[in-house]
């Protein structure tokens, strides 16, 4: 059956090639425990605290969760009864791992918070029919589609583990932003229809931007346009749209350099009592690029308004209520 294929070889190819990248990240970055633990770092924008809204007493699963950073903001910041984080990255996994233990150990959640990770394909993970109707919010952030090779997969999965009447979540990179030439401003790459990116390169050490860095370890990644994406959640005739939104911002991921650092104003209803979620809400550590993250990038003045990221919110049905209705 066509909708739960994947690319296995491939998928594997780019764990390989994501175990040696994220090890390569985190030297330059030996403080982050610290910054977690001692300096109460958020790593959620505030694009990502409106989204999410209110997670109180809820089950959440993060796709693609890399070494956790996210995941324990969202575990610190927003409370839910868990918050579930997998990616395939077996450095990545086993780094969120230590973090959430360290914060665990110095009282940094809630007590009624649970947080947990596994190592495994996000794909795989969700399709087993064990997990079926386990979580209340899937959520998944900056730089994920990318790297499925088959979105129709994807989107079941993500339909077989919420539960009625659950939320997914995705805010990502734009495909058009990812695919232009910056100083042309014309198409380079594909940015729809799921053809293959493949890179000898592999995934690069784009923390640093370390040029002696050398991946031995080739990659491929994916061209989905957002249609794609809404179309693959729809497919499910599971899910209904909720809300898609572009922003003609990035948060966090200079491009290119001939990006500029913009303000923004912060979206509205941040959960009541938490803090907006700057990207960064207590001390000035990189984020992605090495960058502030709390930085917004935007084309400089004058430019076309181009789309730089893109919010997704999809709900599965709930059977009860589509009865009553």
């Amino acid at each position: 059956m066509e909708a739960f294929t994947m690319r296995t070889e491939e998928h594997e190819q780019n764990r390989s090639s994501w175990n040696l990248a994220t090890e390569q990240h985190h030297r330059h970055q030996p403080q982050l425990v610290s910054d977690y633990v001692d300096k109460a770092r958020n790593k959620l924008f505030a694009e990502d605290m409106k989204l999410l809204g209110d997670l109180k007493g809820k089950d959440v699963l993060h796709l693609q969760c890399n070494d956790g950073q996210d995941t324990v903001s969202i575990a610190r910041w927003l409370k839910p009864r868990q918050v579930h984080g997998v990616d395939i990255s077996d450095f990545a996994v086993n780094f969120a791992k230590e973090l959430s233990t360290k914060m665990l150990e110095q009282k940094c959640f809630d007590a009624t918070t649970e947080v947990r990770f596994t190592r495994r394909d996000v794909v795989e993970y969700l399709n087993d029919p064990i997990h079926s109707n386990s979580v209340d919010v899937v959520y998944s952030s900056y730089g994920t589609v990318n790297w499925l090779s088959n979105l129709k997969t994807w989107a079941m999965g993500i339909a077989n583990v919420l539960r009625p009447g659950g939320r997914f979540v995705i805010i990502d990179f734009h495909a058009v932003a990812m695919a232009l030439d910056w100083q042309s401003m014309k198409l380079k790459y594909d940015c729809l229809g799921g053809n293959s990116c493949p890179s000898d390169d592999g995934v690069s050490d784009y923390i640093g931007q370390d040029t002696t860095f050398q991946n031995p370890n080739p990659s491929m990644e994916y061209a989905w346009g957002v249609g794609d994406i809404v179309s693959s959640l729809l497919e499910t005739r599971q899910m209904h749209l909720q809300s898609l939104t572009e922003y003609p911002y990035v948060n966090g991921y200079q491009m290119h350099e001939s990006l500029c650092s913009c303000n923004v104003p912060s979206p509205p209803e941040a959960p009541k009592g938490q803090p907006e979620g700057t990207g960064d809400s207590a001390a000035p550590v990189a984020g992605y690029g090495g960058l502030p993250q709390d930085a917004r990038y935007a084309p400089p003045s004058g430019s076309p308004v181009t789309p730089m990221m893109y919010s997704i919110v999809a709900t599965k049905h709930d059977k009860k209520r589509s009865r009553e209705d």
